[in-house]
């Protein structure tokens, strides 16, 4: 069972969430971020460096998630990480840690957390270092797509259902 963190967790996410995801975001909608969806937040401390990235994955409606009324706001509290569909929403390591496998640590932990038939994710199209990263964590790309107002790739993880069924794309040979 997954549980909310404990409030020294939320400190480290609300840390990560600063300096990868929005830095001018305060206390009040980090904890909305966090809750406002059936998602699990991972992140990967280094014994020598410490917090050093951040990933977030939104499950699909059919995992066990319970409402929690909090302050007027439906949040979640995640039960179990076995879902039909999940969507890989970020993942990032601080710039100054890159290029040290730990994006590639933190991926395995999170492939291997979530339980899923179908795990996608959405890249940008003109970022190719993170287009690289997926395939090299066993991702393949399946199709351009538009969304919220950009060209992305959907990444679809290897070996699932889906990608069985569709095949690779052009973009992957």
């Amino acid at each position: 069972m997954v549980v909310v963190p404990k409030e020294e967790d939320l400190e480290v996410y609300y840390y990560l969430y600063k300096r990868l995801i929005n830095p001018k975001k305060g206390m009040k909608s980090f904890l909305w971020t966090m809750f406002k969806a059936p998602q699990v937040w991972y992140s990967l401390y280094h014994s020598e460096y410490g917090p050093v990235g951040l990933c977030v994955v939104q499950l699909g409606r059919d995992a066990a998630a319970k409402e929690i009324l909090e302050d007027g706001e439906v949040c979640y509290k995640i039960e179990s990480t076995s879902t039909k569909k999940a969507l890989l929403k970020y993942i990032g390591i601080l710039p100054e840690h890159r290029r040290k496998g730990l994006g590639t640590k933190l991926m395995r932990s999170v492939i291997k957390g979530v339980k899923t038939e179908k795990f996608v994710a959405y890249v940008p199209e003109d970022s190719l270092p993170v287009q690289l990263f997926f395939r090299h964590c066993g991702w393949l790309a399946t199709g351009i797509q538009h969304r919220k107002g950009r060209e992305v790739i959907r990444f679809v993880r290897a070996g699932t259902a889906e990608n069985e069924a569709e095949g690779p794309d052009q973009t992957t040979r």
